[in-house]
């Protein structure tokens, strides 16, 4: 079993640091922030202990796209796209925990009730060919399937991340494109810009050696490090959608020391030139 602080050595292996998200294959009820979406059953633990923020997430998310007064939408357009982003958002355990779901057979045609800018952009932020659909086995860890990132190093090439989540490096990708679009905007220093992007990349999760914790190496004081960087009203912009509290305390969380090659992405390094050309680093 994997210990805590137990050192894994490994030949010409850089070992870091990695911090305890909880058991892969462990449930729970995340009571009032499933209201909005209906979640009435238990999801992955990783997915509760986030479960705050994602209720936040996912209400500025499917507002943007069906409150818009320049594109009015149907009422089955406002209930497609909040019933998609529920189940994305919002994966089903089993009653033994053994399997994970995704409801989310019919992706391709997600917003055909849409405007096509909508559409277009439900489509853009979370591709049908990287979504999950279908069971996983809950303590199954596999490779990620990237199929190319354009801001996050490549994943790790030993690395291994829970089955159901084998499609989140890619979002995690998507999603620092967005927020490197959002810093430009908000006149970021290039400094704060790659401290933010690094943040992002480096802090998704990954399974532990013998496969049965999810692990991270992002922490509260680094993600705290990385908003406290930007300017006020960006910082308050980025602020109502990341959430630093569900992110391990370095002082008081397990944690275990890992080789380097098995973190998902560690330590992306993200330069000043990086950001301004848009393109990846691999480490």
């Amino acid at each position: 079993e994997l210990a805590s602080n137990e050192r894994y050595t490994r030949a010409s292996a850089n070992m870091v640091t990695a911090y305890s998200l909880g058991s892969i294959d462990q449930c729970s009820d995340i009571g009032s922030p499933g209201i909005y979406c209906g979640v009435n059953y238990k999801v992955p633990e990783v997915v509760a202990r986030f479960a705050g923020q994602l209720a936040k997430d996912e209400k500025l998310l499917i507002h943007a796209f069906i409150n818009n007064p320049k594109l009015p939408v149907s009422t089955k357009c406002a209930s497609d796209i909040k019933t998609f982003y529920c189940n994305v958002f919002y994966p089903k355990c089993s009653i033994t925990n053994k399997t994970i779901t995704y409801n989310l057979q019919n992706c391709a045609t997600l917003g055909t009730s849409c405007p096509k800018a909508i559409r277009d952009g439900v489509h853009k932020i979370g591709s049908c060919s990287i979504l999950p659909s279908g069971t996983y086995r809950a303590n199954q860890c596999v490779k990620p399937i990237t199929t190319g990132t354009n801001i996050c190093p490549t994943p790790n090439p030993k690395a291994k991340v829970p089955q159901w989540l084998s499609h989140e490096d890619q979002f995690n990708d998507n999603a620092a494109h967005n927020l490197k679009e959002a810093m430009i905007k908000g006149n970021a220093t290039s400094a704060c810009m790659a401290k933010m992007i690094n943040f992002i990349c480096s802090s998704q999760s990954f399974c532990s050696p013998d496969g049965k914790t999810l692990l991270t190496t992002g922490t509260q004081s680094k993600c705290n490090a990385a908003l406290n960087c930007l300017p006020p009203q960006l910082k308050l912009a980025i602020s109502k959608y990341m959430a630093c509290g569900p992110f391990p305390n370095a002082k008081t969380a397990k944690n275990y020391t890992v080789p380097a090659d098995i973190v998902l992405v560690s330590g992306a390094l993200v330069t000043t030139s990086l950001l301004n050309t848009g393109g990846s680093l691999k480490i």
